[in-house]
């Protein structure tokens, strides 16, 4: 449920393994943009072929191979993944899936790397890109709505940073495909339309993404949201160490209709979220959650 605006864009088809020999020259930041555009050259060498027996881990440790050509010291602190229609009908997770790994360097805290990797079942391949994004995201007036995507390729004003505390490194993290599949049956309750994906994260930054999506201008997530009796929006891991590691599963909704106090919020979406410890898959928390976006016009 976070929301990410790309500086810099570049896709590409990669053998993301490295050929034996190759190597480019690194540091730890991300001030020169002529590494990620080397980075992704050296990548679309040869097609990536599909992942064996899907797996996050597999598909993650080919991504920081790739991160590492662009920067020194990468940092995992953020692993998102959509998972195609049918996660649960299909046995032990094998399903494809959309995956995106954001890692944070020692020397900067104004921008994060991002490297997607996403399955095309029709070319039975997937397909990799090279970003970065800034940690905090430029501020504009609401009523104005939001600039165009152009405007993020060269910000007006240097760009604000956010404390290192805010996307620490994930540690510990073990889950995979299979055990998130076997969670997600054991609370099918939770999932009856399905599971949309998961977010693999810090307690510290799931709370982060938690405060920003509250405050977005046309946008705002609620938890266990109850309009009828206009209910505050609930404050999530409040118990939890910032350090800990956590995944975040979320029911694939359908969008539905808002009356009440809610009849301003238009393209709304409800369901479920479980969060379990990423190491341990216990469970730590589970609640409803309410999306909504409302343009300004």
């Amino acid at each position: 449920m976070s929301c990410l605006i790309f500086v810099l864009i570049f896709g590409a088809s990669a053998d993301l393994f490295a050929e034996e020999g190759s190597s480019l020259p690194t540091s730890s930041c991300l001030s020169d943009s002529s590494r990620i555009k080397a980075a992704q050259a050296e990548t679309a060498k040869l097609p990536c072929p599909l992942l064996v027996n899907p797996s996050r881990h597999q598909a993650e440790a080919r991504s920081f191979q790739v991160a590492q050509r662009i920067t020194s010291d990468p940092r995992l602190f953020s692993l998102e993944v959509r998972f195609e229609d049918g996660f649960l009908q299909r046995e032990s997770g094998k399903t494809g899936f959309d995956m995106n790994a954001e890692y944070a360097t020692p020397c900067d805290q104004t921008q994060f790397l991002s490297i997607s990797v996403n399955h095309m079942p029709l070319r039975h391949l997937y397909v990799m890109a090279v970003g970065v994004g800034p940690f905090v995201l430029p501020s504009y007036p609401c009523a104005g709505g939001a600039p165009r995507f152009e405007a993020f390729s060269s910000p007006p004003k240097p760009l604000d940073a956010e404390p290192a505390a805010m996307h620490l490194p994930l540690q510990g993290w073990t889950v995979d495909l299979s055990q998130l599949w076997m969670i997600a049956r054991k609370h099918e309750a939770l999932f009856a339309n399905g599971v949309r994906g998961c977010l693999i994260t810090t307690v510290g930054r799931l709370r982060e993404e938690d405060s920003k999506s509250q405050s977005q201008c046309g946008q705002f997530t609620a938890f266990d949201w109850n309009a009828s009796v206009h209910s505050e929006r609930k404050k999530r891991l409040l118990n939890e160490q910032d350090r800990r590691t956590v995944v975040e599963l979320i029911e694939q909704s359908p969008q539905v209709p808002q009356t009440s106090s809610a009849s301003a919020n238009r393209n709304c979406e409800e369901g479920h979220y479980l969060i379990v410890d990423a190491h341990s898959s216990a469970d730590i928390e589970s609640g409803t959650y309410l999306t909504c976006y409302s343009p300004p016009a």
